[in-house]
């Protein structure tokens, strides 16, 4: 709930309608609420993302691991973090003091800029890589590439 949501909620109990900084001083009354800001999280995920889920992909993980006696440096994790272009700004809302994240969902239309990096279970690692939708490569990309990460260009979206 952002402050101007809390305020209306708060108007519409009282039956009249609370100052601006009305807010602000219900927070000091109220230790064990904070302002956060959100991270945005697509709708998809924000639906995919429980507990019973991830719990049920590590249960099978551990049981296929088992089975068929996987060993760490067959074992790979990869991880993307796409970075949005041209998205909104980020939102402060009341949380409960120990809450650690809130989202602000979003419909996920935009352009997207992924890294991916991948790590091995016996510490090794792979480059990282930074995939953009693009026609041609900027001669000058590589040039400050501490991480030597590879570059794969998307033309009309296709690998």
């Amino acid at each position: 709930m952002t402050h101007t949501t809390v305020a209306q909620y708060a108007g519409e109990i009282a039956n009249t309608q609370v100052g601006k900084t009305w807010t602000k001083r219900f927070l000091r009354r109220h230790p064990d609420l904070k302002v956060k800001v959100t991270v945005a999280l697509e709708k998809a995920r924000a639906k995919a993302l429980n507990k019973s889920a991830v719990n049920g992909f590590y249960n099978m993980l551990e049981k296929l691991i088992e089975e068929y006696n996987i060993l760490p440096g067959n074992i790979y994790n990869m991880d993307e973090k796409g970075i949005q272009l041209g998205i909104g700004a980020r939102v402060a809302a009341l949380v409960d003091h120990d809450q650690k994240l809130v989202y602000s969902i979003e419909d996920g239309n935009r352009e997207l800029v992924t890294v991916i990096e991948t790590v091995c279970a016996d510490g090794s690692t792979i480059h990282p890589s930074v995939i953009f939708q693009g026609v041609r490569r900027n001669s000058n990309w590589g040039r400050n590439n501490p991480c030597n990460a590879r570059l794969v260009s998307m033309s009309s979206g296709i690998l």
